[in-house]
């Protein structure tokens, strides 16, 4: 995803096996810990990469797609990290935010050829999630006990949570959904600070 040729052929080779595209996710991502005095260049070049430009680079290559088959639909996965300043997360948030401004941007400049969704994930259980957990004082299944009381639905979110919003999204069954995206976080930004 970081490389603008290799997602031209990406798309190409899409074409050629169904012939035309009318669903893509933009869904890879990466993680670094740290703060803004840990951060270095390759951290960010690498964050921006691959959650930033990636989905630009998707979007670049569909579009004339979509134009020429009459429209189609762009999943970007965001994050609840794009609105909370998780400590020690800066350049994730950061290229978070600019992956929940591509969702709109993109949508108006391409109104009418291409809509755009975005997928607003909280606490899923994946390797990246695990991997935050190292360095602390608990363990890993300490953490999570944790977190799953401090989430109102009560458990961590499942890759297959966000499977069926994608599948929802990306379908026209969301077809007036354009330009925004949906937080899938089991309730925890509805949460006061105490």
């Amino acid at each position: 995803m970081t490389d603008d040729t290799a997602v031209a052929a990406l798309v190409q080779t899409a074409l050629q096996k169904h012939s035309r595209i009318d669903a893509a996710l933009a869904n890879a991502g990466v993680w670094r810990q740290g703060k803004a005095t840990d951060a270095t260049r390759d951290d960010l070049d690498l964050l921006m990469s691959v959650n930033v430009m990636g989905p630009v680079y998707l979007a670049k290559h569909l579009a004339p797609v979509y134009k020429k088959q009459g429209g189609g639909v762009l999943g970007i996965t965001t994050s609840v990290a794009a609105h909370i300043g998780f400590p020690s997360h800066v350049l994730y948030c950061a290229s978070k935010a600019a992956a929940e401004s591509l969702v709109r941007c993109l949508a108006t400049d391409h109104a009418g050829v291409m809509r755009v969704v975005g997928l607003c994930p909280g606490t899923i259980d994946t390797p990246m999630l695990a991997a935050t957990c190292a360095g602390w004082d608990k363990t890993k299944e300490e953490i999570y006990a944790d977190v799953r009381q401090r989430i109102p639905v009560r458990r961590l979110g499942e890759p297959i949570d966000i499977a069926h919003a994608a599948a929802f999204l990306l379908s026209d069954d969301a077809g007036y959904i354009n330009g925004t995206s949906i937080v899938l976080d089991g309730g925890t930004m509805a949460l006061p600070p105490w």
